[in-house]
């Protein structure tokens, strides 16, 4: 006589044919905890402020102050400066709240809410205000 088939019970079931779904699962669980490691990475990674403002206003002072050095006739009217620089009138103005350097456009400090220059002790001195924070700095001896 042959074997005799019977009814399996539903763990037993489970045990031989659920080898397809056990793999499923721990291959979503894995991804699962790696989109939450990419995404916490992503996160710590958009607060991180890669452009300091700071360090490039310094560097475009520095090219400012190399100008007005070597310039001749250095006058301020209406926080513009206007100047000689090798035989060439420039100025230095405030456009779309940018200050620049003209004839031209080169660009010396970007995003300014407020800006003044004055002389004090022969001093040229730039004041400007940037995201509520505020600077002042000598660019030059007049």
């Amino acid at each position: 006589m042959g074997k005799r088939k019977y009814f399996k019970p539903k763990f037993e079931m489970c045990f031989k044919n659920g080898m397809i779904m056990t793999n499923f699962l721990v291959t979503l669980l894995t991804f699962m905890l790696s989109i939450n490691v990419i995404f916490s990475c992503m996160n710590i990674i958009s607060k991180h402020n890669f452009y300091e403002e700071s360090l490039q206003d310094l560097i475009g002072l520095s090219q400012l102050s190399r100008y007005l050095i070597l310039a001749d006739e250095i006058k301020i009217e209406n926080n513009c400066i206007h100047f000689k620089y090798l035989d060439k009138d420039m100025k230095v103005d405030v456009v779309n709240k940018n200050l620049i350097i003209q004839p031209g456009t080169q660009f010396v400090i970007v995003n300014i809410d407020y800006l003044n220059f004055y002389i004090e002790n022969n001093l040229l001195y730039i004041e400007y205000k940037r995201n509520k924070n505020n600077f002042k700095m000598v660019i030059t001896n007049v």
